[in-house]
């Protein structure tokens, strides 16, 4: 398994990218980086660590790509940070 991890412009929030040879998908799941929860209320820390016992994930999301459906995101992706550099 292949895992790297981007981190959000305000290091808030990221995106961890997984890739597991025997499935040959990649998983992109969406996670809020623990120094955010120094501003919430102690509810709001008590509902996102309840989530975390609930569920065993700290992220709400997670989207599964097959090579076809990354490598369509990728060039998008390039497509965008290319027409911004023009």
């Amino acid at each position: 398994m292949i895992k790297e991890i981007f981190m959000c412009e305000c290091h808030s929030e990221g995106v961890v990218v997984s890739y597991f040879d025997e499935e040959k998908e990649i998983y992109l799941a969406l996670f809020n980086y623990a120094h955010s929860v120094k501003t919430k209320t102690f509810w709001e820390r008590l509902r996102w660590c309840w989530n975390v016992l609930k569920t065993g994930e700290p992220w709400a999301d997670e989207v599964i790509l097959d090579h076809i459906t990354a490598e369509a995101l990728g060039n998008r992706l390039l497509e965008i940070v290319k027409n911004e550099k023009s």
